[in-house]
């Protein structure tokens, strides 16, 4: 009886025995406007309940634009000295395929027009 639970749990921790993540488990719709590369990650502009943001994370791609479930990643976690008035976020997008990306909180806010931009 013993073998039989050791197996299973031995089973159920493999990458293919995972169960998909669940849909209703990503309550946040985010709006992505802008993708891009930049060093070895990414970085997209995005729209999450009207408040304009910067995302950053580690994917390979350009993300598609568009809209995409998401929640408030766990893994994200403030510093041990952090201050209330800082703020460390990060979102798990729910991918279409299933798969989960994490992104990083990088700007809140609409960003600056360059001052070249305004002298043409």
């Amino acid at each position: 009886m013993n073998k039989i639970l050791l197996t299973l749990l031995l089973l159920s921790s493999l990458p293919g025995g995972a169960a998909p993540p669940n849909h209703a488990d990503f309550p946040i719709t985010v709006h992505v406007v802008y993708a891009r590369m930049e060093g070895t990650g990414s970085r997209i502009g995005v729209l999450i309940e009207d408040q304009p943001m910067e995302l950053s994370g580690s994917a390979s791609g350009v993300l598609k634009l568009g809209d995409y479930p998401a929640r408030v990643s766990p893994k994200i976690n403030a510093p041990k000295n952090w201050s209330p008035y800082d703020l460390y976020k990060g979102y798990d997008f729910l991918m279409p395929d299933g798969k989960v990306r994490t992104y990083y909180l990088t700007a809140i806010g609409t960003p600056p027009v360059p001052a070249s931009a305004n002298n043409p």
